[in-house]
């Protein structure tokens, strides 16, 4: 399945079911504050890495939140250490957008 492709809630959360383990699933709790098009966004997210990483990871709720954001249009600042995966919320959604084009500006050294 063409995880990017997916265009329906309900076939997206289908997926998401049964990839998923229990264990590594997002909390309902999270979800339940997102429209549909907005947990779209992230069940595609989160369906693209965990297939890309061969089933073993999930991006965590601060990316999932701000791949949210930023595919509905919204501004967003990220704050999280070296390491922590600030990256993956820039990548995230130039993913999931087709047809646009993304510019990413980032320093390579503490500011």
């Amino acid at each position: 399945t063409d995880v990017l492709a997916l265009t329906s809630i309900e076939e997206a959360r289908k997926l998401y079911t049964t990839l998923i383990p229990a264990e590594k699933a997002v909390l309902t709790d999270f979800w339940n504050n997102y429209t549909d098009k907005g947990q779209l966004f992230g069940l595609k997210a989160t369906l693209a890495i965990y297939i890309a990483s061969n089933f073993t990871k999930i991006p965590r709720e601060f990316q999932l939140k701000a791949t949210i954001a930023l595919c509905s249009r919204k501004d967003v600042l990220v704050d999280a250490g070296t390491g922590q995966g600030k990256t993956l919320c820039m990548i995230l959604p130039a993913l999931l957008s087709k047809n646009r084009i993304s510019l990413v500006i980032s320093p390579l050294k503490k500011l």
